[in-house]
Order: structure tokens, then C-alpha cells, then sequence
């Protein structure tokens, strides 16, 4: 953090915050006089060239369904903490979106991939999406029409409190240090889930489903945890370097309940002990906002702390950078702190700025 003292022109300032993160930058704000140049996402992407950069900014509302169809890098404000959440209802990937980056939004209805259907049905490929730091559900693979195209070399990383569905023509998708509601995969020999947090919610249906019987869903480093006793996967499963723990009785084991699918297997993993999350608590449901926003770091002695594949942490990487408040990470954030005189129009004024990298 520094704090400097420096004599800018508003124009020159301006110009300065737009261009500092790409060469070609777009912004987005729905308030009402808010000087953006669009105010909803659609018209950005549509105006957008590829690989440029969409900054979105936090709304009470949100801003619609947003159909990519070409490389851009979307970037909202927060995906969690409920002053600055960048809303939106949908995200649709389609054919021409393959090295879109999706980061820090909440996606009410979830990002899916989709294609035309109907007369003009879509084949190909849709690849290298980095989904990362946001509230959202994931869908990805076929749509139910008459499009035939395959989703590859998909990131997911830092997904909260949602469901992932990957459907059979999906393949080489690496999730990691995300919490998870739910995971289904028709594909898992291309899957790999590692350094997650799974929030176990039900024993009534099972949270993992793997349709695939002659695969195997694979998760490592991963913790395990919510109000029930027992843990239900469909399909073949390996679970290893995993923590499992009941949060109403952390004391007493879960237990992974066996299926009549031919790999079951448990290994090297911990049962019956507290991760010591910094701070845990209900996940409340609706529109993306949390009365209590939890935070998955690990306390000092954890037993989770070095005790994953390779001496790596359970749950989050301990070089993952979890942040409560749901802003993307590795981009600077400027305040003006203090300004020391006032200006006449088009004059000069002396401000104090405050730069954070998160």
C-alpha cells in the first residue's frame, strides 16, 4: 500500500484509471448518470473486439441475460459481499467465446454454454473458458436442442456456494479451491477437483452424481463439510487427502456411504476433526447475497494445514488468496482519500491517493 501525494488533472486522472489494467477498455454502469459508456453488458460484449476487457460496476439491479460469442474478459466488482455485488441474471457461452475470462460477478441463473438450435443448429467446439471468483451455478456441455458441439479446457476456480454440471461432451475441466453445493459429471475421467470445499447440504440424494460407469470422479485436498452424517456419491468415486466433517457434531465421523458401483474408494483421509475455518456460518439462498459471508482460511492449527497430497493444505491452496469480500484479486483499487483545495472548472487539483493491490 502507498500513499502518494500528487498534482493531476481530473481529465488526466480519468484517462490514467481507464487505461491502467488493458489496452482496450470498456466500462459498464447502470446507475443513472454514472459517465460509463454502456449500461448494460450486452451492448459492451456486442461493441467489444476480441480480448477486450468489460469492467462491470456493483448495481442493486442486475443486468440481464449476456450472450458471449467472441474472447472477452468480463470484470465485476464483487461476487459476495452485498454493497458491491455485480449482478447478472445469465451468462451464455456460445460458438467464438473460446479465451473468455469470467471474474468476480454473481450470476443469478448461472453461466451455461448454449447454441442456436432449432433451424440452425450449432456444431464445433467452445474452449479455454476461465471461470473464476464468482457466485454462480455452472452448466456446461450439450443444451438439450439440436446443437451438437463439445466443451474443452475449461478453469474453474473460486466458485462459491453453487452446483456444477459437466454433461459428456465436456472434457479437460480442472476445478479447484471453490465451494461447492453440488458436482455431476458425465465425463470424470476428464475431470479433475482438487483443493475445494464441498458444503454437504442433504443426505436424502446423493451431492456427487457420476453417470458415467466406466469412469471415475476423482477429488483430492478437498474438506467436506456441513450439518449431516452422511456423505452420498453415485457412480464410481475415489476420494483421497480429504477432510470430512459434521459441523453440528465435528467429533463424530461422517460416514461415505458405499454404492453398488465397482470403485469405492476412501484413502489417506481425515474424519471426526474441525478444520478451523477463520469463520463459518449458514450459506442464506436467494439472489446471490449472504447475511453471513464465510471465510475458508484455515486458523493456526488446523489439522487440515499440510496435510494433502504432497504436504499441500486441505481445502483452499495455501497460496490461494480467499477474499470474504468477493473482489478479484491481483487488481489494484484506487480511493482518493483526501483532495487539499477546490478547483474552478477545467483547473487543477492536488489529491491524495490510496492504491491496494488485492
Amino acid at each position: 500500500m502507498k500513499n502518494l501525494l500528487t498534482t493531476l488533472t481530473t481529465a488526466l486522472m480519468l484517462f490514467n484509471a481507464i487505461t491502467l489494467q488493458a489496452q482496450t477498455t470498456i466500462t459498464v454502469d447502470n446507475t443513472p448518470g454514472s459517465g460509463a459508456q454502456f449500461s448494460d453488458i450486452q451492448s459492451a460484449v456486442d461493441a467489444a473486439s476480441n480480448g477486450d476487457t468489460i469492467y462491470v460496476q456493483q448495481s442493486q439491479s442486475n443486468y440481464g441475460v449476456v450472450v458471449v460469442d467472441k474472447p472477452v474478459t468480463i470484470i465485476g466488482r464483487s461476487a459476495l459481499d452485498a454493497n458491491f455485488i455485480t449482478r447478472i441474471q445469465e451468462i451464455r457461452l456460445t460458438i467464438g467465446s473460446d479465451g473468455t475470462i469470467i471474474r468476480g460477478v454473481s450470476v443469478i441463473n448461472g453461466i451455461s454454454t448454449v447454441g442456436e438450435g432449432g433451424a440452425n443448429p450449432t456444431t464445433g467446439v467452445i474452449s479455454n473458458i476461465t471461470i473464476t471468483e464468482c457466485t454462480t451455478s455452472i452448466n456446461l456441455g450439450s443444451d438439450g436442442s439440436s446443437d451438437s458441439y463439445d466443451v474443452q479446457n475449461i478453469t474453474l476456480s473460486g466458485i462459491n456456494h453453487r452446483g456444477i454440471d459437466l454433461d459428456s461432451t465436456v472434457s479437460n475441466v480442472l476445478i479447484d479451491n471453490s465451494s461447492i453445493t453440488a458436482l455431476s459429471a458425465s465425463n470424470p475421467s476428464a475431470l479433475l477437483v482438487s483443493n475445494c470445499i464441498f458444503e454437504m447440504r442433504s443426505t436424502s440424494q446423493p451431492q456427487i452424481i457420476n453417470s458415467n460407469v466406466n469412469g471415475t470422479i476423482t477429488i483430492t485436498n478437498t474438506i467436506f463439510e456441513g450439518p449431516v452424517s452422511t456423505l452420498r456419491i453415485s457412480g464410481n468415486y475415489s476420494l483421497s487427502f480429504c477432510l470430512l466433517v459434521n459441523v453440528n457434531d465435528p467429533t463424530n465421523p461422517v460416514t461415505v456411504e458405499p454404492n453398488t458401483s465397482a470403485t469405492n474408494n476412501v484413502n489417506n483421509c481425515i474424519f471426526g476433526q474441525d478444520p478451523l475455518f477463520v469463520l463459518n456460518g449458514p450459506i442464506p439462498g436467494g439472489q446471490g447475497i449472504f447475511t453471513t459471508i464465510p471465510d475458508f482460511n484455515l486458523q493456526t492449527g488446523s489439522p487440515a494445514i499440510g496435510a494433502g497430497f504432497q504436504g499441500e493444505n486441505i481445502g483452499y491452496e495455501s497460496t490461494f488468496n480467499f477474499k470474504r469480500l468477493g473482489k478479484p484479486r491481483n487488481f489494484p483499487e484506487v480511493k482518493i482519500t483526501n483532495f487539499t483545495n477546490i478547483s474552478q472548472p477545467n483547473g487543477t487539483l492536488t489529491f491524495e491517493i490510496q492504491a491496494t493491490s488485492h
